[in-house]
């Protein structure tokens, strides 16, 4: 049997036509690398309605938040330090009812380089551990923050 460079070449162009066509069939719902319309599976939702709350899952984490939360943000109000306005005692509220601690949350845009300097100086401008974000007092704020996301 004669070989040739261009045998091998068709052999092997064959043999990966092939892995390739049983690779996409195994990842890919249509069986092959385009974009392809599918019917969605029937009685199958994957949006959990907010009239039923949050998950069992999302409840322990935010237990586990909110005494974090508080903390933060009572060093960030003593920071500030508002005329008039008593931390200590609206601090041992929100710790005598934690559903009462503030959700606070923040998200970025992205997607290029301006989005992500923008969204680096606001984290920098909102975190206790920059001294010039404490020091002009909107530091810490990103402590007490619930949820973040870019």
């Amino acid at each position: 049997m004669v070989c040739t460079i261009s045998s091998v070449l068709l052999a092997f162009a064959a043999a990966l036509s092939l892995s390739s066509a049983t690779v996409t069939s195994q990842f890919s719902l249509s069986g092959n690398y385009t974009p392809t319309v599918i019917p969605c599976p029937a009685n199958q939702t994957y949006v959990r309605p907010a009239s039923s709350g949050l998950s069992p899952s999302e409840k322990a984490w935010l237990s586990l938040r909110r005494p974090n939360v508080a903390n933060a943000l009572e060093a960030y109000l003593n920071n500030v330090g508002i005329p008039g306005f008593n931390v200590s005692a609206y601090i041992s509220a929100l710790k005598t009812n934690q559903s009462s601690v503030p959700i606070i949350g923040l998200t970025m845009s992205g997607g290029g380089n301006r989005a992500e300097l923008c969204a680096y100086g606001v984290y920098q401008a909102l975190d206790a551990r920059y001294p010039s974000a404490w020091s002009s007092k909107t530091g810490g704020l990103l402590q007490a923050m619930t949820y973040t996301t870019s």
